[in-house]
C-alpha cells in the first residue's frame, strides 16, 4: 500500500523530482565510497542541527573526488535563541562565524582535509525566506483569533510559524515532521496538541494560503504516557499516494520522550 512505502523513492526521476544528493566519480568504485560519505554527513548535519536549536529544512549535497557543496535551510527555534542568550552554556554560540567554523572543521577532519567544502546557508525565519502579501497577513491574523484559547501554549507561535512555511515551501515535509517530534519530546499533553495541530492545519489548507492539496501525519506512541501504544492519523485534504502523477513530499523520525519513542510520518501533497 502508499502509505507503507517512501513516496519520495517511488517517485523519483518523475516530473522535477530529484535527487538530492549528486556524486562525480571518476571510476564507478568511488559511487559506493560517495554514497558512505553522504549518509555520515547527513547524520552529522541532522545532530549537530538538532543540538543547536535548529530545524532543517531541505540539505542537498554535491560531491566529488576535490569538492563539496552543501545547501542547507533551516528553522531557528526558541531553545536555539535562549543558547545565544546563555552564554555560559555555550560560547561557541555567539556569532555564525564560529557557527560555521565547527562545520568546516569537523567536515573537513571526516573528509582528510583533501576536500574544498563550501556551505550555502538559508534560514527560513528572515522575511526574505517567506514573503507574504498584505492580504495574506491580514488572513494569518484572522486564523490567530479563530485559535486564541491556544495562545498561552508554549507551542502555538512556532507551530504557527513553521505550518506556514510548510504550506507555501516545497519540500517541508522534514521540517514539519521534525517539528512534530520536537513538540511531542517538550509536552507532557500530547492529545492537547495533536488538537491544536488538527484545527491549525484545518484552518490553513482552506485559506488562501495554502499551495498544497492535502496532508497527511500518522503518529505512533504511548500518547499521554498511556501504558500501550496506538495510533493517530491526522489527515486534511486529498493525498492520493498510489498516483505517480501526484507530487508528494514524504518524511519520518523518531520523537524520544521519558515514556519512550513516538513515530513520526508526514506527507504533504504539493499544487502542480
Amino acid at each position: 500500500m502508499g502509505q507503507k512505502t517512501n513516496s519520495n523513492i517511488l517517485r523519483l526521476g518523475l516530473k522535477t523530482n530529484e535527487w538530492k544528493s549528486k556524486y562525480i566519480e571518476k571510476v564507478p568504485e568511488e559511487s559506493s565510497f560517495h554514497i558512505y560519505q553522504d549518509v555520515e554527513i547527513r547524520n552529522y548535519l541532522n545532530r549537530f542541527f538538532q543540538l543547536h536549536g535548529l530545524i532543517l529544512h531541505d540539505c542537498k549535497i554535491n560531491l566529488s573526488s576535490s569538492t563539496l557543496n552543501i545547501f542547507v535551510s533551516y528553522f531557528v527555534t526558541l531553545k536555539a535563541l535562549k543558547l545565544l542568550r546563555n552564554p555560559i552554556s555555550n560560547n561557541k554560540l555567539k556569532n555564525d562565524s564560529n557557527f560555521t567554523e565547527i562545520l568546516l572543521e569537523s567536515l573537513s577532519q571526516f573528509t582528510g582535509k583533501k576536500i574544498s567544502i563550501f556551505f550555502t546557508f538559508s534560514n527560513l525565519n528572515t522575511r526574505l525566506a517567506l514573503k507574504l502579501s498584505p492580504e495574506n497577513i491580514q488572513i494569518l491574523k484572522d486564523i490567530k483569533m479563530q485559535l486564541r484559547q491556544f495562545t498561552r501554549a508554549s507551542f502555538f507561535t512556532e507551530t504557527l510559524n513553521i505550518l506556514v512555511i510548510s504550506i507555501r515551501k516545497r519540500k517541508s515535509s522534514t521540517l514539519l515532521a521534525k517539528l512534530i517530534a520536537t513538540q511531542l519530546s517538550n509536552t507532557k499533553r500530547h492529545n492537547f496538541y495533536l488538537i491544536f495541530l488538527k484545527q491549525l492545519l484545518v484552518l490553513l489548507l482552506k485559506s488562501e494560503l495554502s499551495m498544497v492539496n492535502g496532508v497527511k501525519i500518522v503518529i505512533k506512541g504511548r500518547f499521554n504516557g498511556a501504558p500501550r501504544a496506538r495510533s493517530k492519523i491526522i489527515q486534511v485534504g486529498n493525498i492520493p499516494l498510489q498516483s505517480f502523477k501526484a507530487k508528494i513530499d514524504y518524511s519520518q523520525t523518531t520523537s524520544y520522550t521519558p515514556n519512550g519513542t513516538f513515530g513520526v510520518k508526514v506527507w504533504i501533497c504539493e499544487n502542480d
